[in-house]
């Protein structure tokens, strides 16, 4: 328990100047982003994949999260299991 809140306490004072909710909200808050950086070069898995962005309410977005941590997933693979349900159905009403 003492190690772990000795390493936050380093993360804290790393990223002083940022706060501490960019540090532990990692939504699509460009404080996190301007304190955190951006990443040198694009990551393996994102390569040749484009980027969505979806505005949700507060709420919205919490249920989302408590879901994915309930079901053992992330918040991208809930989003990415939707867009999967809606092609499905779009595409069966092309057909039918």
């Amino acid at each position: 328990m003492q190690r772990n809140i000795i390493l936050l306490l380093r993360v804290i004072t790393h990223y002083q100047g940022c706060g501490l909710g960019a540090i532990l909200d990692r939504g699509a808050d460009s404080t996190y982003r301007k304190c955190m950086g951006k990443p040198s070069k694009p990551l393996a898995v994102r390569s040749g994949k484009k980027s969505v962005t979806v505005y949700l309410s507060v709420t919205m977005w919490r249920e989302l999260r408590v879901l994915a941590a309930l079901n053992d997933t992330t918040l991208d693979a809930l989003l990415r299991r939707g867009a999967e349900l809606v092609r499905a159905e779009y595409k069966d009403k092309r057909a039918g």
